[in-house]
């Protein structure tokens, strides 16, 4: 079998070093320019570290995995728009990245409502009352981490603090660090402490359990099937809603899709079940 080896390490610390040199850069310009007081910069990853380019431990697994080592993201926010008495604090809210589209809208007076003919409403939340202090929570009911429209059995949900993780994780015995605890001392990362599968759920407390070693599905009934109707309630929307015709190499094969996009002046944005001119 093939040796797994972590030989892009160094070239993965080398560009987390470049832009955290830019990132600097970036701060000392709009701070000549009297610009920072009056800003609010975010600096989130989209997931967690991928398996040995990056370890997540105590959290389970890696990207491409629905665990909260492949889920829940390192991210800061900082500036003067932020409270005094909230820099340099941590905040313990459920934020989604989708939250940070309407924040911004709402600290730049703009409505988010993206609602109407040919548009999606907004999925994210506004989450500045978190930030700056005036709440410990945020408005999410839920938050959908992963719905699998071709395989319902596949995906998962936080319904804060608990989580509901739907169907095997472990995938293919080829890749054997998936559903692992790994420290960045264990190389390869199957090297790592194994866990059972969510097969068919798993259910956390993320609150008691951020790690998830205790699978809480066959001793809270009454929780796992809250959890699952509302999971499985995301099924009854419309099909169109969430598939947009795109291929497996993340480009739309449908033609209107370009007419779309000449129309919108070079934008890409949904195209079916619209009239296009």
């Amino acid at each position: 079998a093939k040796q797994e080896t972590c030989d892009f390490r160094k070239t993965y610390q080398a560009m987390v070093s470049v832009a955290d040199n830019v990132t600097g850069t970036v701060i000392e310009l709009l701070k000549h320019k009297g610009m920072w007081n009056n800003t609010l910069m975010v600096v989130s990853a989209d997931n967690g570290g991928a398996k040995c380019a990056g370890s997540n431990y105590p959290l389970r697994g890696h990207k491409g995995t629905l665990f909260e080592g492949g889920v829940r993201a390192s991210a800061f926010a900082d500036g003067g728009a932020i409270p005094e008495a909230m820099r340099g604090k941590k905040v313990f809210g459920a934020i989604h990245a989708a939250d940070w589209y309407p924040t911004f809208c709402y600290l730049a007076g703009v409505d988010s409502n993206d609602t109407g003919p040919g548009r999606f409403s907004v999925d994210g939340h506004n989450v500045w009352p978190l930030l700056s202090g005036q709440s410990n929570k945020t408005s999410h009911l839920d938050i959908v981490l992963s719905f699998n429209y071709t395989l319902a059995q596949e995906g998962a949900i936080i319904m804060d603090p608990y989580k509901l993780i739907v169907g095997p994780q472990k995938g293919p015995a080829a890749n054997k660090c998936l559903g692992t605890w790994w420290t960045p001392q264990d190389s390869p990362c199957s090297a790592g402490q194994d866990g059972p599968d969510c097969d068919p759920y798993c259910l956390y407390n993320l609150e008691e359990d951020p790690h998830e070693r205790n699978n809480l599905a066959s001793s809270m009934p009454e929780k796992l099937k809250e959890l699952l109707d509302q999971y499985n309630s995301y099924s009854k929307e419309p099909r169109h809603m969430q598939d947009q015709g795109y291929s497996t190499g993340g480009l739309p094969t449908d033609k209107t899709a370009c007419k779309k996009m000449k129309a919108t002046g070079g934008y890409w944005r949904p195209w079916m079940n619209n009239d296009i001119e």
